[in-house]
């Protein structure tokens, strides 16, 4: 099959939430015989853009997706999107946020328009969102089945226009051959202290104080345990430390900020990961990133995690994120029995391995290739009663 022209419109300049499954998904496409642009946040910077152009990724410069900027920059890109669309040949559009789908909604003529929903938050789709989806939208792809029967179900999306397609792990990058040592003597834990990480940003709805409450009954079994709250520090930190003092466990946590360089090294000091909530990115990639390292995962029954992981196999799932005495009694049941940890861990690689870049971008193109095939029959169609 000839290759195809795929432009990606992106309006986040952040490396965070989907920014790595992104531009994962462009690496591989392009490896193949495709051209597959990206169209971002030019004007304002961002860790994602460097990495983009690093990667070797071809960038639309025309147009600059600021969610932020001046309307008339939304104006400049309706009238500019049609011209990149004409030059490039595009055969498909692909959009991941709803800034972008609008945009590219407005435009896009015969053009498949694929949109991936990354997120869970459902209720917060608007009347106009809800029209584009299901009016001018070709295909979706949801990050777990309970989203796409939600979408089907709430929105009146056709089956048939809807596809599941979980994240997507690189196993090299996160792999369990790699060393903690650099960070234990960075934060100074000793190699026999069990560690256990979560990976969020300090948010309120990420649920850090939860955790921290049940830390006072993990010490009792550990009491040189270390927890590590990996993600960007703001104002949270304040009523985070204040609990932290009031539960009198400050030489249990420690607070590591947003790592980037060595977030593999972070992880691979960990016993044992926590979590709770998703963020932005649906898909949970903390919890794959730990599967793929060999570490045991406590989490929520959210998003597709229950659909990936099986309760007991990979780690263990809980029911209520609120609920401190059953992730207590997690938490210490893993540390306990180091045969279990290390079970888990293998577990958790093994299932990793049929989550890799490649498997995803192969089920993708596998959309776009009927997406653009729909588009051709149907052009020939309309070329066919024309010409009667």
């Amino acid at each position: 099959m000839n290759g195809l022209n795929i432009l990606h419109l992106y309006s986040d300049e952040n490396w965070t939430g989907p920014a790595e499954s992104v531009l994962n998904l462009l690496r591989e496409l392009n490896k193949k015989e495709h051209r597959a642009f990206f169209a971002g946040v030019i004007k304002r910077r961002g860790r994602l853009l460097p990495r983009v152009r690093e990667a070797g990724i071809p960038v639309i410069e025309s147009l600059n997706l600021d969610r932020k900027s001046h309307p008339l920059n939304y104006l400049k890109n309706l009238a500019t999107l049609p011209r990149v669309l004409k030059k490039e040949k595009i055969d498909i559009i692909h959009t991941h946020f709803r800034y972008d789908h609008i945009l590219a909604s407005f435009v896009k003529k015969r053009v498949p328009l694929v949109y991936t929903l990354h997120r869970a938050d459902l209720d917060k789709v608007n009347f106009q969102e809800r029209f584009m989806l299901r009016h001018k939208t070709d295909h979706i792809i949801a990050i777990s089945k309970a989203i796409e029967e939600k979408v089907i179900q709430d929105l009146g999306i056709e089956p048939e226009k809807i596809s599941t397609i979980y994240g997507a792990i690189d196993s090299n990058k996160f792999n369990p051959q790699l060393s903690g040592d650099k960070i234990r003597k960075e934060f100074k834990i000793d190699e026999n202290i069990p560690v256990v990480g979560m990976v969020a940003p300090l948010q309120p709805y990420r649920k850090h104080l939860p955790l921290l409450r049940t830390i006072p009954r993990v010490r009792k079994e550990f009491p040189k345990v270390k927890f590590l709250l990996i993600g960007s520090i703001g104002s949270y930190q304040k009523v985070l430390k204040e609990e932290i003092e009031r539960l009198k466990i400050s030489d249990s946590v420690i607070f590591t900020g947003y790592r980037d360089e060595d977030y593999s090294q972070i992880l691979a000091s960990l016993d044992m990961e926590v979590f709770l909530i998703p963020g932005s990115d649906g898909s949970c990639r903390a919890v794959l990133e730990a599967l793929s390292m060999e570490k045991p995962v406590v989490s929520t029954k959210v998003g597709p995690i229950p659909e990936i992981m099986k309760n007991g196999r990979e780690g263990i799932l809980i029911d209520n994120p609120d609920a401190i005495d059953s992730l207590a009694e997690a938490i210490v049941r893993i540390l306990k029995d180091r045969e279990l940890m290390r079970k888990m861990g293998e577990a958790g690689r093994k299932l990793m391995e049929r989550f890799t870049p490649e498997d995803r971008a192969a089920q993708i193109e596998k959309i776009y290739y009927s997406l653009r095939e729909r588009s051709e029959n149907l052009l020939g169609n309309n070329d066919q009663f024309f010409a009667q």
